[in-house]
């Protein structure tokens, strides 16, 4: 029985090497790998983008941020003697 399985095994190992190393099967094996390639492509592409709109954002809230900042300090300094609360203008 064992010596069935064994010799079933080979058989089975070598058809499927045949069948691994043959012209058709390393044509899909480069359509495999065209479309792996167009894959990491594609997702440097999105991240470039994501990249872009993250900078973007960050940009604008440090434009937001020091305008509030100079807002701030405006008041502060309007305000000053007089003890108004200044935040509440902001």
């Amino acid at each position: 029985m064992r010596l069935t399985e064994f010799v079933l095994g080979v058989a089975a190992g070598t058809i499927g090497i045949r069948l691994l190393t043959s012209r058709e099967a390393k044509e899909i094996y480069s359509y495999v790998g065209a479309a792996g390639l167009h894959a990491r492509d594609e997702v440097v592409r999105q991240g470039q983008i994501i990249k872009e709109n993250c900078q973007d954002i960050s940009a604008r809230a440090k434009e937001i941020n020091d305008a509030g900042r100079v807002r701030e300090e405006e008041c502060m300094i309007k305000n000053a003697p007089s003890g108004l609360d200044c935040k509440r203008d902001l």
